[in-house]
């Protein structure tokens, strides 16, 4: 008998594989995904609980011997938390308030059509850039500085719980 479920199949109902859709990303993606964000390689390593140094080894030529392939999930932890940074670009790019505003509406509604939700804290980041009040960098900087304020305070939260098991 042949088990079929989507994308896991196997003649073995408790010896199953499943195929992920993710894929590995090339080091010329994860370096491009990393200056589009505007972050160095700590910064970047950082946001997804990892050091410069292994951030080094996946932006790597592959063949050389520092090479280290990024695993999909950390690729997908790492685009899901620059996602509302590429709308910092276009609004920082144009020189009239009118035109700041009309690009941020153009990229965040973009960005929602792609599943992405800015927090309100960006979004007033944001709209301090519109208005003249804040930097692209300095609204980047904060968005970060919360990112990881925000993971800081989710890996407190587990400890005790470790502690108590």
């Amino acid at each position: 008998m042949r088990v079929s479920l989507g994308n896991v199949s196997s003649n073995l109902p408790n010896m199953t594989s499943i195929v992920s859709p993710s894929r590995n990303p090339s080091p010329r993606e994860v370096r491009a995904a990393r200056e589009l964000a505007g972050l160095t390689q700590t910064q970047a390593g950082a946001l997804v609980h990892t050091s410069c140094r292994t951030w080094q080894q996946w932006e790597a030529e592959q063949g050389t011997k520092d090479h280290r392939a990024m695993h999909p999930a950390f690729w997908e932890l790492f685009q899901s938390k620059i996602a509302g940074l590429p709308l910092l670009e276009g609004i920082a790019m144009t020189t009239t308030k009118a035109q700041r505003r009309l690009a941020h509406e153009q990229a965040l509604a973009s960005t929602r059509i792609e599943g992405h939700q800015p927090s309100p804290e960006f979004l007033a980041d944001c709209e301090a850039v519109i208005e003249g009040a804040m930097t692209r960098d300095q609204a980047r900087a904060a968005s970060l500085a919360r990112a990881l304020a925000k993971d800081k305070a989710a890996s407190a939260a587990v400890a005790p719980i470790a502690d108590a098991a």
